[in-house]
């Protein structure tokens, strides 16, 4: 199994869930993974050099179907020129299971995008360190979270792999827990 096909298999694991997330200050909110969100989260938009790759005219929901169903083969991605850019995103999908754990005791960062000058729109990141900062050898693995209507429906927009603490630097932070329910498999292929 190559690392597109191993992160289409995590992320089927994480589809399976809801997440729900409350942070110390009171505030909450459920967040799903829905086939649509792959591609963006997978980085498949940078490759550029593929445009029925980086911007699926039949949509994302396809797109996931036919990734994982083995249509669009992973040697055909491979030969991407821009293939290096998502490589590491691929592979740090497990990591991203290991963000959504259940637990307590989690920090989660309330994103202000200008603090950084970047253009990811989104309410919130959770992230994961691997490394020793001051040993030069950090990695940050952020999932970032937006919403929409009020602030009802969270969802998941993008998932960096960084090697600084670029997206977290000097953003507000909080202790949260999180906890996950097992989502019926009729409520999970239902496109949404």
């Amino acid at each position: 199994m190559g690392i597109v096909q191993d992160s289409i298999r995590i992320y089927e694991e994480i589809r399976k869930y809801e997440y729900y997330i409350c942070l110390e200050n009171g505030m909450d909110f459920t967040l799903r993974f829905k086939r649509e969100n792959y591609h963006h989260l997978a980085g498949f938009q940078y490759l550029l050099d593929f445009p029925d790759i980086s911007a699926p005219t039949a949509g994302m929901q396809k797109f996931y179907s036919d990734i994982k169903k083995g249509r669009i083969q992973e040697q055909t991605i491979e030969k991407s020129v821009k293939y290096s850019m998502i490589k590491e995103r691929l592979e740090g999908f497990s990591i991203m299971e290991d963000i959504l754990k259940a637990g307590e005791g989690k920090i989660i960062v309330e994103f202000n995008p200008q603090k950084v000058d970047s253009k990811i729109e989104a309410k919130f990141l959770l992230f994961k360190r691997h490394g020793i900062p001051f040993k030069g050898d950090a990695t940050y693995y952020s999932l970032f979270i937006d919403c929409s209507n009020e602030c009802k429906n969270f969802f998941p927009v993008s998932f960096l792999v960084e090697h600084s603490p670029l997206y977290i630097r000097n953003q507000k932070t909080f202790y949260c827990t999180i906890s996950r329910k097992l989502l019926k498999k009729e409520k999970r292929l239902s496109p949404v």
